[in-house]
Order: C-alpha cells, then structure tokens, then sequence
C-alpha cells in the first residue's frame, strides 16, 4: 500500500524542512511527498525540491485548491494531508496503512502543540473528544483518506477556511473514519499573535459562522 502525503505550502522556508526531516524518518513504508505551492516567494520551493519532495505550482492560492491538485497528481492507494508546520510521528504512515487495512476510509490524529502554553493543552483534550466522538477534524490533525473515498467526496470544498472539518464530515457521510494515535506535533504560531485564550474565542466566533452557513464558499 503507498501512501501520497500531499503539503500545500506559501512561504513556508522557516517550518517546512522540519516537517519533510520527520517525514523521512517514518517507519519504511511505500510513499511519495508531494508539496503544492501556492506562489511562495521565499526559498519553499528549493527547499522542498532538495529534500526529495515533488514540487507542483497551483495557479490557485488556497489549502483546498492546492490538496486537489496534489491529490490529482498523486499514484499513492492513500492520501494523506499534511500542513508545511506539522511533525508527523514516526509511525504515522504504518499506523494510516493498518487503519485502511482494517477497514476504513479516512480518519485524522490527535495533536497536540509545540506549546507549553495550559490553555492550548485543555483545547486538545476537547480536540481528542471531539474527533473521537464525532469525527470531527481540523486541518492540523493531518487527514487521511483512501483515493476511492476522496473521489467519492469529491475532494475538498475550495473555500476559504473550513474546507478540512468539512472534508472529515463527508468522510464520515459515506464512510468510516478513525482518530489515530499518537499525537501530531503542530505549530501554536498562529495562537502566538493575539495570544491562545483569544484566539481560540476567534476560532470558535468562526466556527459557529461555519455551522450557521454550512460552509464558507
């Protein structure tokens, strides 16, 4: 079984060869790496070329238009999608195969963050709940699915945010999804701006905005 493990990148020099070093540490199993960029103008590109990752230009700017493109170009029996800030565990392509091999059709990982913060380690035990109980995930997490199953959903929502909790949910629709372990280590970056406490309440502002619409095209 091959896995694709497809990154969609913008400037990402600083946290990608990380990402790509925990990646060629995995357990021996057949896969591919495929970064799609969505116009970097830093070194992202170079990076990912001289670390063995095919590298693919996407003339359209956004995580869902750039995750269909890789899934497009990919040969793997598996895809699986991971953000240019996550480290991914060393068995987390064996465990994917196992999960697909017992039967289901996608799933996502535990996270937690390179953080010492409290307050983003409350947040990812309602993570581990909420993605265990309702398999709900969000893009961190790193999703996987099988390429009969990411067809049938008809990929990603090419939207603006949201497009991966909303991928878990069709997963879930047609299919069989998982939570797998252990943990993905992701970036807390984004919470270093306006602080963890506030910008979990901005997250979930626009959660509540996603369910009420049903999406953000």
């Amino acid at each position: 079984m091959k896995v694709s493990i497809i990154i969609p990148t913008l400037n990402e020099e600083a946290a990608l060869p990380a990402t790509l070093t925990a990646i060629a540490c995995c357990v021996p199993a057949p896969y591919e790496v495929i970064v799609v960029d969505g116009g970097s103008t830093d070194r992202t590109t170079v990076l990912a070329r001289s670390m063995q990752a095919r590298v693919l230009s996407s003339a359209h700017r956004g995580r869902g238009a750039q995750m269909n493109l890789g899934a497009k170009a990919a040969t793997g029996d598996v895809l699986y999608f991971v953000h240019a800030d996550t480290i991914i565990p060393p068995s987390a392509i064996a465990r994917i195969a196992s999960a697909v091999q017992a039967g289901y059709d996608g799933g996502g990982f535990l996270r937690r963050f390179d953080s010492r913060s409290t307050w983003l380690r409350i947040t990812c035990w309602f993570s581990d709940f909420r993605s265990r109980w309702w398999g709900y995930f969000l893009g961190d997490q790193t999703l996987f699915a099988t390429q009969a199953a990411f067809n049938s959903v008809g990929g990603y929502r090419e939207w603006q945010a949201f497009e991966d909790p909303q991928f878990a949910r069709d997963l879930r629709r047609i299919g069989k999804t998982t939570t797998l372990h252990p943990p993905v280590l992701s970036s807390a970056r984004r919470f270093n701006r306006l602080g963890p406490w506030k910008q979990t309440w901005v997250d979930f502002q626009m959660t509540c905005q996603y369910f009420r619409r049903k999406g953000w095209e």
